[in-house]
């Protein structure tokens, strides 16, 4: 998917997205959470859990419960 002239706010703790782009265009809904992921070449990946069914974080491993 790719988003064509459209802001990002990049601050301290947040990114907040264009208001043109909604919720369901990025398929995000409240519960979910994204864990990032920096690879070597430098790219980020943004990995989203449903942070409602997180038992625990650790830096080793998410849990879920089932």
């Amino acid at each position: 998917m790719r988003f064509w002239d459209y802001e990002f706010e990049v601050l301290d703790e947040n990114i907040i997205f264009d208001e043109e782009l909604t919720a369901e265009q990025l398929s995000v809904k409240p519960g979910d959470g994204f864990i990032t992921f920096v690879q070597e070449d430098g790219t980020v990946i943004l990995r989203k859990i449903d942070l409602t069914k997180v038992e625990q974080i650790s830096l080793k491993k998410v849990k879920v419960v089932e």
